[in-house]
């Protein structure tokens, strides 16, 4: 799909390069790029919209370690910090990509963002860790080695 990034309406044809982002449908970002020689290059980066009493906006999968899921309300732990949004499980899992993994039906991890898995214990890369259940613990070593070898092979070929 070729876009042509709005700037006041109107492309700016005067820029050697334009560059930007542009929100797609169905909870989509999408990064541009124009050169004048009319090449159209994008990257969709997929996000997930949030809404909650002192602000809304998006945030990217690429910065999710966890969700910790509720009713109708999911609190989202990120590199940076925690968000809250009112979103239920169900309606959040619409937005997730393979990278994420529903371990239980209240918490999705997000395996790239997991540093280890020792003794019952998910480490993720900022510092954070979870304790989990003798049978959550086996299911999801399992797994995570398959995702794992399958982002090995991913490599492999690329």
């Amino acid at each position: 799909m070729y876009i042509t990034p709005p700037c006041g309406g109107v492309f700016c044809r005067h820029l050697a390069t334009f560059r930007g982002l542009y929100f797609g449908r169905e909870g989509d970002i999408i990064i541009y790029e124009r050169s004048i020689g009319g090449i159209v290059m994008e990257e969709i980066v997929k996000g997930i919209p949030y809404v909650n009493r002192g602000s809304c906006g998006r945030l990217l999968l690429s910065e999710i370690c966890y969700i910790d899921c509720d009713y109708r309300k999911s609190i989202v732990h990120t590199d940076t910090g925690v968000m809250s949004t009112y979103i239920s499980s169900k309606d959040i899992s619409m937005y997730l990509d393979e990278r994420f993994y529903q371990l239980v039906t209240t918490l999705i991890i997000n395996f790239d963002k997991v540093k280890s898995i020792k003794r019952r214990e998910l480490t993720f890369l900022n510092g954070e860790s979870l304790l989990i259940s003798r049978n959550c613990y086996l299911k999801l070593r399992k797994d995570f080695i398959v995702y794992l070898k399958n982002l090995q092979k991913t490599l492999a070929n690329s």
